[in-house]
């Protein structure tokens, strides 16, 4: 069984496979710390004011109730 398919069972929820990526000349020597970069914009993104920004914006969008937005 696969990883989308144990998140299906697991949650009741679809699955979405993301991936970044970053040619290694683009970063380096920027002095960035990717993994803390977007570790912010995750943590930003769940801030309660944040979330419910998130979830005004995207319920017409997905035809989905603010509450499940939010859930999800």
């Amino acid at each position: 069984m696969g990883l989308a398919e144990e998140w299906n069972q697991f949650t009741g929820k679809p699955f979405v496979f993301a991936f970044w990526a970053v040619r290694q000349d683009a970063a380096k020597g920027s002095g960035l710390d990717l993994a803390a970069i977007f570790q912010e914009s995750r943590d930003h993104g769940l801030m309660p004011a944040n979330l419910e920004q998130i979830a005004k914006t995207w319920t017409p969008k997905l035809g989905l109730s603010e509450e499940v937005v939010r859930q999800y």
